[in-house]
């Protein structure tokens, strides 16, 4: 959702000059739901629920992460900024 949101205002409510490239959108948009998704494992919020901390899910959210980022950048249709 973060990414589909970040693209459709960089493509269409922005002017040409201020378009960002999707590689720093999908950044933005991993990073994002890193911070959410370890602040949650670390009982920061429970914005998701009711969260035991397991070592596990930090470290497969993490490679989870790592994981759809690489697929972001490597897989995922490009872009075009149309005017």
């Amino acid at each position: 959702m973060l990414t589909n949101a970040a693209l459709y205002i960089s493509t269409s409510l922005l002017k040409t000059n201020q378009k960002l490239k999707p590689i720093y959108v999908y950044s933005i948009a991993v990073l994002i739901a890193g911070v959410y998704v370890l602040l949650q494992e670390f009982k920061v919020h429970d914005l998701g629920g009711a969260n035991v901390f397991d070592l596990y899910d930090v470290v497969f959210s993490c490679l989870g992460l790592i994981l759809v980022y690489l697929y972001l950048i490597f897989k995922a249709p490009k872009h075009s900024a149309s005017s």
